[in-house]
């Protein structure tokens, strides 16, 4: 169980992993957001995807893409609200559906 886990809502579902290694592959959608990023910039926006996907599917959604919208906030599938987070050394996702009362 991870730290984020014990301090949110049983609904809430959570993905945790340190920045380092190799994270999933961005979607064609997600690597425009940071074609022109540095390489740790690049390495912290795939991270956070990558936990976002792991807690979408802990609620049982397929993997699909997130970009990023025009507010620089990850747009999520029809049906879902989250967060991603990064520190220098770890990044997390938080993700919930909407039908469960949370909301943005």
């Amino acid at each position: 169980m991870g730290f984020f886990t014990v301090l949110l809502d049983p609904g809430i579902a959570i993905a945790e992993a340190p920045l380092s290694g190799a994270p999933d592959d961005l979607t064609a959608e997600e690597a425009i957001s940071v074609a022109q990023a540095v390489p740790r910039r690049r390495l912290e926006f795939a991270m956070g995807r990558t936990c976002a996907r792991a807690a979408m599917a802990t609620l049982g959604y397929a993997r699909s893409p997130l970009p990023r919208g025009q507010d620089r906030m990850p747009m999520w599938p029809d049906g879902l609200i989250g967060s991603i987070t990064h520190t220098d050394t770890w990044a997390a996702a938080a993700v919930a559906r909407r039908e469960e009362g949370f909301s943005a």
